[in-house]
């Protein structure tokens, strides 16, 4: 029979594993998602259905063009393009040209005058056929 002590050293601590990096890797990920999801599901929150739609399809497009264009002045545009009897269709889940053109030509972007590093303002809305006395490329 052999006589053997029982071993008193202590296991190796485990440092940053392959494993323990994918897990954290993979949680951080899913808070980050989180809380893009949460911020996206806030957003335009007045708006419902189609409205709600456009008003994220002409975020994305002005978005796209390098413009600050705030959540509230597209909100406002959408409200009287519905108002308006504007339409609310998007052509494969993105905003028409034309409505696109109408949102930016509602806003200040055009202003003589304007910074161009400023974020846009909501001027009127802007339908050659419902507002006539409104001309967004008037220079004065």
């Amino acid at each position: 029979m052999t006589d053997q002590a029982p071993s008193t050293a202590k296991p190796a601590a485990k440092g940053w594993s392959r494993r323990r990096v994918i897990a954290l890797s993979a949680a951080t990920l899913a808070l980050i998602g989180a809380g893009v999801g949460a911020y996206q599901m806030s957003r335009f929150s007045s708006l419902e259905g189609k409205a709600r739609e456009l008003a994220f399809a002409i975020s994305k497009r002005v978005s796209s063009l390098r413009l600050d264009a705030s959540d509230e002045l597209v909100t406002r545009w959408v409200g009287d393009q519905q108002s308006f009897g504007g339409s609310l269709k998007l052509k494969k889940g993105r905003a028409t040209r034309t409505q696109v053109e109408r949102f930016l030509l509602s806003t200040d972007l055009c202003a003589q005058g304007r910074d161009e590093d400023s974020p846009l303002s909501y001027v009127a809305y802007y339908d050659p056929r419902k507002t006539p006395c409104y001309n967004p490329l008037r220079r004065d």
